[in-house]
């Protein structure tokens, strides 16, 4: 979920049993929901779900999808009434996995995934883009077992903090992953 530029939470979601992966937005901090029109499943054309979703500076919503290889990457600029899909330059992820995405202070995107091409080792990796998701300047390997469904935050002091749902934890900063 992101709080958009206008103030919206746009939080992506799985539909029920994974058949229709949306968006859905409030625009007065919670109290009334509504779903986007545009499927992300229907748009990528294959079983792809589990969106992890970032603002880019033009308002565009960029969202990695788990399911294929290459990992599906999705831009709507209509707040999730359409989508345009390409391929990532990440390896698919499988079956008990969910990256994440966050926007840093700095003002890069941070894409917290899983190597299982091997490119890297393999297990979790961190990526960081400078140019809002076109290109991935910087990649590395998590050593920690940071493993299954993750979640990204950044404290105040910058750090990094990396979470997975199988109970593991690591933290970083930006300089480590450059």
């Amino acid at each position: 979920a992101f709080v958009a530029k206008d103030g919206a939470i746009v939080l992506a979601c799985d539909g029920d049993l994974h058949r229709d992966e949306r968006l859905m937005i409030s625009r007065d901090r919670g109290k009334s929901w509504e779903v986007a029109r545009g499927c992300l499943r229907e748009a990528v054309g294959k079983y792809a779900i589990h969106p992890a979703i970032v603002e880019r500076k033009d308002g565009a919503a960029l969202a990695f999808l788990r399911g294929p290889r290459p990992m599906p990457l999705a831009v709507s600029k209509d707040r999730g009434a359409s989508w345009a899909i390409s391929e990532s330059p990440f390896s698919g992820i499988h079956s008990g996995q969910k990256s994440a995405v966050l926007r840093l202070s700095s003002g890069a995107i941070l894409h917290l995934t899983y190597d299982n091409d091997k490119a890297l080792g393999g297990g979790a990796m961190v990526a960081l883009s400078l140019d809002e998701g076109k290109s991935w300047a910087h990649a590395r390997k998590v050593e920690a077992p940071v493993g299954g469904y993750m979640s990204l935050a950044q404290g105040e002091d910058g750090v990094i903090h990396l979470i997975g749902s199988r109970l593991k934890f690591a933290a970083c900063n930006e300089a480590w992953i450059r």
